[in-house]
């Protein structure tokens, strides 16, 4: 077991040279979901603009106006270093109502793109360091990133896969991938905040379709695209 974990963790990004290893842990995971109980199901949050309101932010004239972009080097440069920035605008009580209740310590994953340092300080401070969580650079990674979390940290399949997030373009692109790889149920929610509450949700739901061997390992692939 600790081999495949070492082999993912060291290659996070390298699917390329070790599909054989994925494939193999992946059917280990099939093959145990298959005969004992599954893991249930996971519950995955973005953090800003679905788990989090940044509308508070959103009030400074400079931070709305890059509001698409990765404020960074805005915090750094213009307005305060991360901690300042953090205490200023990251308070427990803008934590969006209707997801609070959700976010359960064995059940829930934070899939957050954005700079670590700064990703982890905001959990921290609205004290949701207890759920596991997945950062990365960039959105366009959560999907192959979601998939080696699950492949390296669980120990089975979970039996429904629910993803609640503002920007889902990347995510959507690569569902039925995912789907189709754990044989799993995979339901993406695109969530719009009026402050800390839900707007609206759509919701698109996947179901897995049967492929073979040799397309599997295609799909691995495009994962990595």
């Amino acid at each position: 077991m600790e081999t495949y974990w070492t082999t993912i963790n060291t290659s996070f990004y390298d699917i390329n040279s070790n599909v054989t290893t994925f494939l193999l842990r992946l059917e280990e995971l099939k093959r145990k979901t298959q005969f004992f109980w599954t893991e249930g199901v996971l519950s995955i949050f973005d953090l800003d603009d679905t788990l989090y309101s940044r509308e508070e932010q959103l009030k400074n004239p400079l931070l709305a106006e890059n509001r698409w972009k990765k404020w960074n080097e805005i915090i750094l440069t213009e307005l305060w270093w991360y901690d300042q920035f953090v205490d200023d605008y990251y308070f427990t009580w803008w934590i969006t109502q209707e997801f609070v209740w959700m976010v359960k310590e064995e059940s829930s994953l934070i899939l957050t793109a954005w700079e670590f340092e700064l990703q982890m300080r905001k959990i921290i401070k609205l004290w949701l360091d207890r759920i596991k969580r997945i950062i990365v650079d960039d959105s366009k990674e959560k999907p192959l990133a979601l998939f080696k979390h699950i492949l390296s940290k669980f120990e089975k399949i979970p039996e429904r896969i629910v993803i609640y997030d503002d920007r889902v373009k990347y995510l959507l692109e690569k569902a039925q991938i995912l789907s189709n790889l754990f044989w799993v149920e995979i339901e993406i929610n695109e969530v719009k905040l009026k402050w800390n509450e839900v707007e609206q949700l759509e919701k698109i739901i996947f179901i897995p379709k049967q492929i073979e061997h040799a397309d599997m390992m295609l799909a691995l692939y495009s994962l990595n695209d």
